[in-house]
């Protein structure tokens, strides 16, 4: 009887301490499980991020490109506009000073032309006279 329950009794501390055993490798194999997540989690809000920033930063340089590119065609262009103009101004001008000179040398000729024609008439005048 003294055998048995001692067999019992070793059986029984043999069953606790598998028990206790497996209890312990569930804990730790779930225990590394969550470390395997966590990391795993960790990367890919780390990539997420990495990603974003990446993102933004090129967002903000192609930003500054068209913002220069912008700048440059709106120097270009104005400067242009102004070129085209100071042209024209100066069209405008060269025409009024050549036509201005035109009239000036038309009504030089014509004066000439009077001036003959008057003295012509007064020396006929003088002739028929005397």
């Amino acid at each position: 009887l003294k055998l048995k329950r001692n067999q019992l009794k070793s059986q029984k501390l043999k069953l606790k301490r598998n028990l206790l055993k497996r209890q312990r490798l569930k804990l730790k194999k779930n225990h590394l499980k969550i470390q395997r997540l966590t990391l795993k989690r960790n990367q890919l809000k780390s990539q997420r991020l990495k990603l974003k920033r990446n993102q933004l930063k090129s967002q903000r340089l192609k930003l500054k490109r068209n913002k220069l590119k912008n700048q440059r065609l709106t120097l270009k262009r104005n400067q242009l506009k102004s070129q085209r103009l100071k042209l024209k101004r100066n069209q405008l001008k060269s025409q009024r000073l050549t036509l201005k000179r035109n009239q000036l040398k038309s009504q030089r000729l014509k004066l000439k032309r009077n001036k003959l024609k008057n003295q012509r008439l007064t020396l006929k005048r003088n002739q028929l006279k005397s």
